[in-house]
């Protein structure tokens, strides 16, 4: 590490404690990234592996401790599906049928089936430990299942490919999946609408098939399976896990800058592209790049209420400011789900759908899962052009919009969501009610949607995103009594 480094690195320590500064990283005569001191917690300089199997490897701080490999097996970057491969074979192929399938007979499976006790792929049959070595393997249904429910996951394109997004709860850490479908004969089918991905596990019920991970969209919304069944000599892609890397003769390392918050890291940067880091005395609501005093360009036609036309696909219009507010930067009124009238106390007890003699919520189950017109807060208060959004809504303003934190002028976060076609709405930190006390405020924001949660009809889904995840934001579910914002939507 040369001495400029060691002298940035003693200026920032010294620096990130300061009051009322504002950190900017320049790079290339740019400043690249601005972040207030007072917001983060502290500013490191990491020595990581960049190339070399290690630089694949990435930690997305899940319990079991598992590290998931950045690229599928035989893939070169992280659009590449990579190669095929039929379950207990550790070479990959291009035509799959059962008559070509290691262990296959017309009597059945030799190895893997009813009688011997194999549940679980050998080192010997495994394909990723074969061609990475080390402790390298194929992960477990159970592997998988930790991956779905530690991250938020959504579809997104990348250089015209369609990759599965997943983002940690944890740690902001992101991995890439190719919707890779699947190989039968010679033939690719669902490649970019369904991914299938082999688990290590045998199906115990018939053992001429084994377990994958399977995900598809139908609309915008991502299903996922840990343990869907495919038959052993169906041609499938395989993501490969560890639970520790050594460095190899090929491993090259860099200097990063890295800044935090909480334990996430928010920000980094290569030290080598770095020409400065500065501070300068205020704040960054007095920084005219922020965008203190946010203006969505809205428009109205005869409705009373602004909208924002933000070229999404589906033509949808977004209300240019939450219900029951009047500017965009405002959190407006809170509402339980299912009720049109906003207040401030919520409680299960009160709750419009809930009878305390029987304990029970009277009308939406999982037979009826989506608000009626008369119980959709936006269409009851704004008229029937109005309506709560959907979480496929979400999604696609998700995939279609630039997403990017600013600071208001009274010091606030919130997200500025940006159209194709350069108009963008402001989406409030505006926290949430439990009971009477309002929560997270100026820290997160939860927006209802119109449906009730798939798995808990006391509860429904909420759009929510927090000041330090690195991830636009995640779908959550919460008990439909408790207060949360609302941002309207129409069609044009």
């Amino acid at each position: 590490m040369n001495k400029y480094i060691l002298t940035l690195i003693a200026t920032v320590a010294l620096s990130v404690n300061a009051m009322s500064q504002v950190l900017t990283v320049w790079k290339n005569n740019l400043d690249v990234y601005n972040v207030e001191t007072s917001y983060i917690d502290s500013v490191t300089f990491n020595k990581k592996s960049i190339s070399g199997e290690a630089a694949n490897v990435v930690d997305l701080g899940l319990p079991s401790g598992l590290l998931w490999r950045s690229l599928n097996l035989g893939a070169t970057s992280r659009t590449d599906a990579g190669d095929y491969f039929a379950w207990g074979e550790t070479e990959g192929k291009t035509s799959f049928a059962d008559s070509n399938t290691k262990y296959y007979t017309a009597d059945g499976y030799t190895k893997y089936n009813a009688t011997d006790g194999k549940t679980t792929l050998e080192a010997a049959d495994d394909a990723a430990r074969a061609a990475l070595g080390g402790n390298w393997r194929t992960p477990t249904s159970n592997d998988w299942e930790e991956l779905f429910y530690n991250c938020t996951y959504n579809y997104i394109t990348e250089d015209g490919v369609t990759l599965l997004q997943l983002t940690s709860w944890k740690n902001s850490n992101t991995i890439y999946l190719p919707v890779a479908g699947y190989c039968l004969g010679g033939e690719y089918t669902n490649v970019g609408t369904k991914g299938d991905y082999w688990t290590s596990s045998l199906n115990t019920d018939n053992t001429k098939q084994a377990r994958s991970a399977h995900f598809e969209r139908p609309g915008n919304t991502v299903n996922t399976s840990s343990s869907y069944n495919h038959s052993r000599y169906l041609g499938c892609t395989i993501r490969p896990v560890c639970t520790s890397v050594v460095d190899d003769a090929d491993t090259e390392y860099a200097y990063f800058v890295q800044i935090w918050k909480k334990g996430v890291v928010i920000y980094e940067i290569n030290i080598d592209e770095v020409d400065n880091i500065t501070f300068r005395d205020g704040s960054l609501s007095d920084d005219p790049n922020t965008d203190p005093n946010p203006t969505p360009n809205p428009e109205s036609d005869d409705d009373e209420y602004e909208y924002v036309d933000l070229g999404l696909p589906s033509g949808l219009l977004w209300a240019s400011c939450n219900l029951g507010a009047s500017e965009p930067d405002q959190c407006g009124s809170y509402f339980a789900w299912g009720e049109t009238t906003a207040k401030s106390s919520f409680s299960r007890s009160s709750y419009k759908y809930y009878d305390s003699n029987t304990s029970d919520y009277t009308k939406y189950d999982k037979a009826t899962t989506t608000l009626d017109a008369t119980d959709d807060a936006a269409t009851a208060i704004m008229g029937g052009k109005w309506r709560m959004p959907t979480m496929d809504d979400w999604y696609e303003l998700s995939g279609s919009c630039d997403w990017a934190w600013i600071t208001l002028d009274d010091g606030r976060k919130a997200y500025k969501i940006t159209g194709t076609n350069g108009k963008y709405i402001i989406l409030p930190t505006a926290g949430w009610y439990s009971g009477s006390s309002l929560s997270y405020k100026n820290e997160c924001g939860s927006y209802w949607a119109s449906e009730l949660s798939t798995s808990y009809s006391d509860k429904a889904k909420t759009m929510h995103f927090e000041d330090d995840s690195q991830s636009k934001f995640m779908q959550r579910n919460f008990d439909r009594y408790e207060g949360h914002s609302i941002r309207p939507v129409r069609q044009k």
